[in-house]
Formats: C-alpha cells, structure tokens, sequence
C-alpha cells in the first residue's frame, strides 16, 4: 500500500533566479528526506510588490505544486508565530547567512509540517541532483519573431552573453546582493575570450543600455538584448543565455541560472 509523503514548503520570494535557487535546495532536500516538496508564494508579498517580482517558476518548472490560499494564510501565520518564539506544530528552517554555505541537516523523519525558509544561493546545495533540476527545467524554444532572430543567431555563432546586471532598485549599500561588478571586471573577461575562443559573437543582455555597457572593449558588431527594447519577457530571455555556448556574468542569481543551464 502506498502511503502519502510528509511535506516540505519553501518560501519563494525575489525573482526568477532566486525563486530557482530556492526550489533547486527544496528539490534535493525532498529527494534525500522522501518529502514532497510544495511552493509557498505569498509570504514575500510587500516585498514583490515594492520590486515588481511576480511568482514566474511555475512557468517553466510545470509540475511544481503550490499551496490554496487558505493554507497560505496558515503558513504565514504560524512561520509569524515561529519567529516570535510561540509554539505551533511548524518546524521553521531559516538560512543562518545567505552568503555561506549551511546544510540543512536532520530532518528525515519528522512528522511535522517543515518550512524552509532562505534564499540557498550556491550549487553545493543541490549539486548531488544537478542532472535531475535540469530536466525539470523547460524554457521556451520558439517565441516571437524577434525572440526567434536572437535564438537563431546564437545558435549559428560562437556566442559570448555577456550578462550586467545593475541594481537601480537598491540605493546606498548593495553588499546584501554581493554588490556591483565594475568595468575592469567585464573588460578582462572580455580580453580572455578574445585570446582564447575563434570568432566570439557577443551578446549583450542588460536591462538597459547603461553607461558601463559604453565602456566596454568589444568589437564593432555586437547585439544588444536590451530588456526595455524586447518584445518577449525574462523567461524567454533566460532562454536566450542559456543557448550562448559562453558567459560573462555580473553577480545576479538570474544570469548565474542562464549559465548553469546552457
């Protein structure tokens, strides 16, 4: 007779790159504890709304489950509860620091309802079931025509994303994202490939065509994968990256997922 798994419920919050990080971690830790693992999508609720993120994972990963609403609203009053030191039937698994690497350990066998709750920004955490992820993973092919142009070339070049990312959203300190590459980061990148790989094509994606990308030692004929200038959104722009055969990536988790896919 088979019997139903205990649950495990991540927190999604952030964009897509985050979202996929956070799911990467749920899914190793459900497959080592025999959990099912489910989506939690409006614990961040204020914060998505300040940054514009929107829950997009389910987009690409299609046999993801999430909670109903009513079973939302009791999360996010019990992890409330959790925080405040008043006991309830949830186990909370924090992340200690975002920045360093803490296996979850010890909760096989728990009866309980667990919640993770974290952003799980390294490999090492899932790295065991990487082919696994990456099939559960489906990005789009075939888009609109201008998608269609910018696929079609990368895949007949010897393609090079390079890959910036500026955080306009963030004022004052921005260690808390790991903070911004500079200009000398980007040009040795660019100097390497140049000396090591035939004929590079590079792709530019960016939000904008902000002043750094000015500053950029590159050959005359570059293409510009400018979010404000696209047609299509992030998902078919993740697309994009991960059909580049090389990566030039700015610290953001987006395009370190555009990277690990290709």
């Amino acid at each position: 007779m088979k019997t139903k798994k205990n649950s495990l419920v991540f927190i999604v919050m952030g964009g897509l790159g985050n979202q996929l990080f956070q799911f990467a971690n749920a899914f190793a830790l459900g497959k080592e504890n025999n959990l099912d693992i489910v989506a939690e999508t409006k614990y961040a609720f204020f914060s998505n709304i300040k940054f514009k993120r929107k829950y997009r994972k389910n987009k690409i990963i299609y046999n993801i489950k999430t909670l109903n609403f009513f079973n939302q609203i009791k999360i996010i009053l019990f992890t409330l509860m959790k925080k405040f030191k008043i006991n309830n039937k949830i186990i909370l698994i924090n992340e200690i620091d975002h920045k360093k690497y803490n296996k979850v350990k010890n909760i096989y066998g728990y009866h309980n309802n667990i919640i993770i709750l974290g952003y799980w920004q390294t490999e090492k955490y899932f790295f065991k079931y990487a082919k696994e992820i990456n099939k559960e993973i489906n990005l789009p092919h075939k888009g609109s025509n201008q998608f269609n142009k910018f696929i079609s070339s990368i895949k007949k070049t010897n393609s090079v994303a390079i890959c910036i990312r500026v955080y306009e959203e963030l004022s004052g300190d921005k260690s808390f994202v790991g903070g911004e590459e500079d200009i000398n980061f980007y040009n040795k990148a660019i100097n390497f490939i140049l000396k090591n790989l035939s004929k590079p094509k590079f792709y530019i994606f960016s939000q904008k065509k902000y002043p750094i990308i000015k500053k950029l030692d590159l050959p005359k004929d570059v293409n510009y994968v400018l979010g404000e200038d696209c047609n299509f959104d992030e998902i078919y722009n993740l697309s994009l990256i991960s059909q580049c055969k090389s990566h030039i990536i700015s610290n953001s988790s987006y395009f370190w997922w555009g990277a690990w896919i290709s």
